[in-house]
């Protein structure tokens, strides 16, 4: 699920705008990523040392852990969102000249990523608590919405209503998740 998810919006926009649209979400999608890289060493990191910390129920070290991750995590998202807001435009220009027109889409992709980001280690505290079997259903729900969000916002707004959709399916997967673990 997760890989489809990561390409198959692509193909969405394609056959709801164009070609170019098309590209420039991706190249977008992949740049807004970064984030997505972010919450990886997170979880890596944390499917490493949460679950002894979960089952000697020392969760006084557990809760420092997770502040601590919540630390980095906001240092790195502030710091990432600060370069794509001044630099956004750069970034996707080294794509071509059309593409760097797009940075607003580019940083509506990176707050959802952000947001989702910032949500922290909610995944891996679940599988190890032996939620895992919540996980794929959530996943899946994410994508039904971002869909349903393309089919209603992208007709309306093109390829910022499709930025738009993905970051309010960011938004309510990191909620849920949040909320369950």
């Amino acid at each position: 699920l997760e890989t489809l998810n990561q390409y198959f919006d692509v193909l969405v926009v394609y056959w709801l705008l164009d070609a170019k649209s098309a590209g420039v979400y991706f190249v977008a999608t992949r740049l807004a990523n970064v984030f997505g890289t972010l919450l990886a060493a997170v979880h890596a990191f944390s499917t490493r040392r949460l679950p002894s910390l979960y089952f000697s129920k020392n969760t006084d070290e557990m809760n420092r852990v997770l502040v601590s991750m919540a630390e980095v995590i906001l240092l790195c998202v502030a710091g990432g969102l600060v370069v794509v807001w001044f630099g956004g435009g750069t970034l996707l220009g080294l794509f071509g000249p059309s593409f760097a027109e797009e940075k607003l889409t580019l940083v509506i992709l990176v707050f959802g990523t952000a947001l989702y980001a910032a949500g922290g280690p909610a995944p891996t505290v679940m599988m190890i608590a032996g939620y895992e079997g919540r996980y794929p259903w959530i996943l899946a729900a994410s994508i039904v919405l971002r869909l349903i969000g393309f089919a209603v916002l992208i007709p309306a707004f093109g390829l910022m209503g499709a930025a738009a959709a993905a970051t309010i399916s960011l938004l309510v997967t990191n909620v849920v998740l949040n909320v369950l673990c």
